[in-house]
């Protein structure tokens, strides 16, 4: 499992290039539609398994060395803002 979600997270930001790349002479009225369902599935699914790997290196981190926790304290706020944004409306 763990190798399918690395091979994901490595290979999904690759994919959509190559896609562009094949469809260049296409209008986007006329792109096949399951290009559209893979970006917009696709792209929640790729920061799910940042997100896993993330967590996972820390927590193998961890148990080597106990100050890791300390640091995936602090990090973890900043990351989940910068991933979960809020706009304020004024």
């Amino acid at each position: 499992m763990a190798a399918l979600i690395v091979g994901y997270f490595l290979g999904f930001p690759l994919l959509l290039p190559v896609l562009a790349c094949l469809n260049v002479n296409q209008s986007p009225d006329s792109l096949p539609d399951w290009i559209f369902v893979l970006s917009i599935i696709g792209s929640p699914l790729w920061l799910a398994a940042a997100y896993w790997i993330y967590d996972t290196l820390f927590n193998l981190a961890e148990s080597a060395w106990p100050a890791a926790k300390w640091i995936q304290e602090i990090l973890s706020p900043i990351i989940k803002s910068l991933l979960l944004r809020h706009h304020s409306s004024r």
